[in-house]
């Protein structure tokens, strides 16, 4: 069914009734079992995909097409990591071969069936060969007749002969029960023993026409050019313990992000690589614009001239361009889709959406000229405005040592923040005040190690009436708080690399990288992020319903102040405040309760300025020192003590030499 002139082109949503009357009659059957099973299984999906490309489906909907049946019955992200990309290559958008055409349905079936019955790579006896009269000839006869056919017409068209020949009894004696289905006796079965042993013998034997295996031929990355690239990509962090990898700790995002470019053939190692990472974020937080450089192979050979380039850096991802090969022939090639190609071997909580050319000498790191961090949180009982305020105090160059986690490596504890916000998180506007998320935005070149969520600690003790928005400015005067107060950092979870900010790419000193997204890399990222989304909102949704299910219940509000008194002192002044509670008593809705709680409970947090202290960065560094004295000292005892017990065994023989010379 192929695509003509003047004939309307087949829409997928018309596909159901197109194909009950005007599809072939095998290809009818596919359909039917792809609809009933949302599943086909490979020579099946290979035909019909071939089938629908030659009625005029374009590779998108053709994707889309068996992406809604297959979804049903296995993960989204498996259809797009596996399925996909077969499909892509029966459409020559993956790999060299660029000429696919669809099957011949009759030829299909034909082969298919009859290498099911004598597969020609290991010619076996034919499955019927017991209805065969065998009453003048022996197994053994016989297959010596088939060895001696086979060495003579060649065995594809013996096996093929033999399968045409054996399908007669079945088909005109019209048996009852097909031999293949009946219960072989224990004779039986010795007999088709002896028949297998015997023919491996014969097509064993000397003069044995044998298929050799192919041998798979090895990725040499060195017939291909190299190209520098930016790679930006997004992930979740909760189950990683960091971005960057470690050799104690193998559960790293740079681990998968390395393993998925070497199994990609995209690089043969990182050494050689030129890699360099922006930023590095710790156990449990996420990315969205994390940024790594490093050098990929491009699907230009080595010994072939760009044509429609000036060089390989201009091509996009994805894109076509010309070459004249070493040959002399002119061809067009296609360029790596980066971002799909390296996402097909990524977990699903890894996804890259953008890759593009830079300069050789780029540093993802130190080319790096800002970085945005956003931390997400719920109102609750927080005053946002005093946030705020006390946010603007961390705004400028200062020295963040006491919202940090001293590193013994590091020196300078400086850093500007250029911007530091609080804002209402769009689209997800909640009905009760309490519930708002929020999310703050930090904006600097460079931080320390936790500065983040040490900031972002000191400002929900702000929030929440524990410290003031001066205690900001106290931890910032290193003359007046020389040592950091122990307080807990915020949660890793809610953190997010949000953005990494280069230069501008026409800028002549040092042009940075021109991010671009194509479209079927944003395609997959934004279904697979889709599908992810839903499931976390489905369950907040059911949490959400579990909360008001709980809000609506009534307790007796004189119980309340009882049993709630020690934990909330204040929680009776509040209820009689709003009129919940009265002389008489009475019910009172969960919900109504439980906001007066955070208000009401005893507040046990210590301030700041009270709290014990660490070691400042100076007394740390002396006691740094002092342990490596002491450590070069115990080295240098044991030396010092073998010498001593040599030098007294030396003076010890001499004393018995003289002792002994004395004596004779």
């Amino acid at each position: 069914m192929t695509k003509k002139a003047g004939r309307p082109k087949l829409e997928v949503k018309e596909i159901d009734r197109v194909a009950e009357k005007h599809f072939p009659l095998c290809m009818k059957q596919l359909h039917r079992k792809l609809r009933a099973n949302h599943h086909l299984k490979y020579d099946g999906r290979v035909q019909y995909r071939m089938f629908l490309k030659g009625a005029g489906f374009s590779v998108h909907e053709c994707i889309q097409f068996f992406r809604s049946e297959f979804i049903k019955t296995i993960p989204a992200a498996k259809f797009d990591k596996e399925y996909t990309y077969h499909i892509r290559h029966s459409y020559g958008l993956e790999g060299s071969r660029k000429d696919y055409l669809p099957l011949d349905c009759t030829e299909s079936m034909n082969e298919t069936e009859v290498s099911a019955l004598a597969p020609v790579a290991s010619p076996s006896p034919p499955r019927d060969l017991g209805t065969v009269n065998t009453s003048n000839s022996t197994p053994e006869q016989l297959l010596a007749i088939l060895h001696e056919l086979r060495n003579a017409v060649g065995p594809k068209v013996v096996n093929n002969a033999v399968a045409k020949v054996m399908r007669l009894p079945v088909e005109k004696l019209g048996q009852e029960v097909p031999t293949d289905c009946r219960k072989k006796t224990k004779k039986e079965k010795q007999l088709l023993k002896q028949q297998k042993n015997a023919e491996k013998a014969v097509t064993s034997g000397p003069g044995a026409h044998q298929q050799k295996k192919k041998k798979k031929r090895e990725f040499n990355m060195s017939n291909y050019t190299m190209r520098a690239v930016a790679v930006k990509f997004l992930y979740l962090g909760e189950k990683y313990a960091g971005f960057a990898r470690q050799d104690h700790m193998p559960e790293t995002v740079e681990r998968y992000l390395l393993e998925a470019l070497v199994r990609s053939k995209l690089i043969e190692n990182v050494d050689d690589a030129g890699y360099s990472r922006c930023g590095r974020t710790d156990r449990g937080v996420s990315a969205f614009g994390q940024v790594v450089a490093l050098r990929v192979r491009s699907n230009l050979p080595a010994t072939a001239e760009l044509l429609s380039a000036a060089s390989i850096n201009d091509v996009r991802p994805g894109e076509k361009f010309q070459v004249r090969l070493a040959t002399g022939e002119e061809k067009t090639l296609t360029e790596v889709d980066y971002a799909s190609h390296i996402n097909r071997a990524l977990p699903a909580d890894i996804r890259v959406y953008s890759v593009a050319s830079c300069r050789p000498e780029f540093s993802a790191r130190f080319d790096c000229k800002a970085r945005m961090y956003r931390y997400f949180f719920v109102r609750r009982d927080l005053d946002i405005e005093k946030m705020r305020t006390a946010a603007q105090y961390l705004v400028g160059k200062h020295d963040f040592r006491n919202f940090c986690r001293i590193d013994p490596n590091c020196h300078v504890f400086e850093r500007n923040v250029r911007s530091f916000e609080i804002v209402e998180c769009p689209g997800q506007r909640a009905d009760d005040p309490s519930q708002q998320m929020y999310r703050c935005e930090v904006f600097g070149r460079a931080f320390l190690w936790h500065q983040v969520r040490c900031m972002v600690e000191v400002l929900f003790l702000v929030g929440s009436g524990r410290e003031e928005p001066s205690i900001i400015p106290k931890l910032l005067d290193i003359a007046q708080t020389p040592r950091k107060p122990q307080y807990d950092m915020a949660s890793d979870l809610p953190l997010v690399l949000h953005d990494c900010y280069f230069a501008d790419p026409n800028d002549a000193e040092g042009p940075g990288p021109r991010f671009e997204y194509t479209p079927l890399a944003l395609l997959q990222v934004h279904a697979q992020l889709t599908e992810m989304w839903e499931q976390r909102s489905v369950q907040a949704a059911m949490l959400r319903s579990h909360l008001d299910a709980l809000e609506a219940f009534q307790v007796d509000a004189n119980l309340v102040v009882k049993d709630l008194d020690h934990y909330a002192p204040k929680l009776e002044q509040l209820m009689r405040e709003r009129n919940l509670l009265t002389d008489e008593g009475g019910v009172v809705e969960w919900k109504n309760v439980s906001p007066l709680l955070p208000l009401s409970k005893k507040r046990k947090t210590l301030p700041l300025a009270k709290r014990d202290t660490g070691h400042s960065v100076d007394e740390r560094k002396r006691k740094a020192q002092e342990r490596k004295r002491r450590r070069e000292e115990e080295e240098e005892s044991p030396m010092q003590v073998t010498k001593e017990v040599k030098t007294e065994s030396r003076d010890h023989a001499s004393a018995h030499e003289l002792a002994t010379a004395a004596s004779s």
